[in-house]
């Protein structure tokens, strides 16, 4: 892959077909390491320079690269293998995503069943297992107390129910077609109108009802729209005239400094755009003012098993307070590091194995960006996780998360 290390202006058909055929952009899984890394400060409670503050927005973040990546896969898979396999979608996904949930889920089972079975705690637990099971915890799930173990599952529901309607749309309507653009943008003007109307108490639908009339993310909303503007000719020129400047990175993350700064002082729909910026300046331009932080190794191999990190967080959190105690910094270092250790012995040992199963369900297993682990094929084109390697355009492996997840969404 050739880099973009000259500001001399380039035709923007060269610079078009150089985005189209890149298979990894190095620079998302450096968001993806500060995104977790956010998450973590803000379930810690760390304050210092308001960082604390910052963590709901890493989870908005994982959301519009996911929204953005698997709206290109969707697309390239469309273009080089002339369709979209929905079942080779799904199949795929499941394998990046159930294995590892299902199984955080059940540690979670055994510690609640094994300390706090008879604890309010851990009765609205297991009121609320059934949510966590099926992926509705955004919708359903009771938060009567200030403890909720699991909650966290939120942001990894929202991402599925997504990813179960937009893939369809997009493969129904062909992606030449105006009609996903026009359904996702509605989709979004639906559900930020919602949480205005129901934030203001002008309309209730009850707990479900609210809870569901919010729950579409903008920030995916707005990362397809991205996907569909950089795969255009014609977009993709009017982006690179504004995000693909040497000055564009700095700019980008300066505003989505201000706009996390004023959180709660400014509509949340700039911190949104903010975030869609950066992410179309690291992508547009490979060679950029963040590339050095973006790319740095150890930030990468962090962003490449930030899934892992985003599940097993909260338990590491908890371990960790009762080695430090309450002392915030210390408690951010001690959970980071037991964090990123068990996020890297599940990547290692139990992940790999279910990402190397989803080779078989790609209709071109490298003309569509098809690759199996690091271990097995050196720089693996498996977009969101290739083990220490630059994030990877796959048309068979999801981000989330957590999220994705995001519980990355929060992940």
């Amino acid at each position: 892959m050739q880099s973009q290390n000259t500001d001399t202006p380039r035709p923007l058909d060269s610079d078009h077909a150089r985005f189209l055929k890149t298979r990894y952009f190095g620079s998302l899984d450096g968001l993806r390491c500060f995104s977790i890394l956010m998450v973590i400060a803000f379930h810690i409670g760390l304050t210092q320079l308001r960082v604390g503050e910052w963590g709901d927005r890493g989870v908005q973040l994982f959301f519009a690269i996911s929204g953005f990546l698997i709206t290109t896969l969707l697309l390239r898979e469309s273009t080089e293998s002339g369709g979209i396999s929905l079942k080779n979608f799904y199949v795929r996904r499941s394998l990046r995503i159930f294995p590892l949930y299902y199984a955080v889920l059940l540690m979670y089972v055994v510690l609640v069943l094994a300390t706090e079975r008879h604890a309010p705690e851990g009765a609205l637990f297991f009121r609320n297992l059934k949510y966590f099971l099926t992926y509705t915890s955004n919708w359903f799930m009771e938060k009567s107390l200030n403890r909720v173990h699991f909650w966290l599952s939120w942001s990894l529901a929202t991402e599925e129910q997504f990813y179960l309607v937009w893939p369809v749309v997009v493969f129904l309507a062909g992606v030449r077609s105006r009609v996903p653009l026009l359904f996702i943008t509605a989709m979004m003007i639906f559900g930020e109108a919602m949480k205005y109307l129901i934030g203001h108490q002008m309309v209730n639908l009850g707990h479900g009802g609210n809870a569901m009339a919010t729950s579409i993310a903008t920030p995916i909303c707005m990362g397809c729209i991205l996907a569909y503007a950089l795969n255009s000719p014609r977009s993709f020129g009017a982006a690179r005239a504004v995000l693909g400047q040497w000055w564009s990175a700095p700019a980008a993350l300066l505003a989505l400094i201000v706009a996390i700064w004023f959180s709660g002082r400014i509509p949340e729909f700039f911190l949104y755009l903010a975030m869609v910026a950066l992410l179309g300046t690291v992508v547009i331009r490979e060679r950029h003012f963040l590339t050095p932080v973006l790319s740095n190794p150890v930030v990468r191999y962090i962003g490449t098993i930030s899934y892992g990190m985003y599940l097993l967080h909260m338990l590491a959190r908890g371990f960790a307070g009762k080695l430090v105690g309450g002392r915030p910094v210390a408690h951010f270092l001690a959970t980071l590091l037991l964090t990123v250790v068990a996020a890297s012995i599940s990547y290692r040992f139990y992940e790999t194995p279910f990402l190397k199963l989803k080779s078989r369900f790609s209709k071109s297993r490298r003309g569509a960006g098809e690759s199996v682990p690091a271990a097995v094929v050196v720089r693996a084109a498996d977009l969101p996780r290739p083990a220490a390697a630059p994030a990877v355009i796959s048309a068979t492996t999801p981000v989330t998360i957590s999220a994705a997840a995001s519980d990355l969404a929060r992940a």
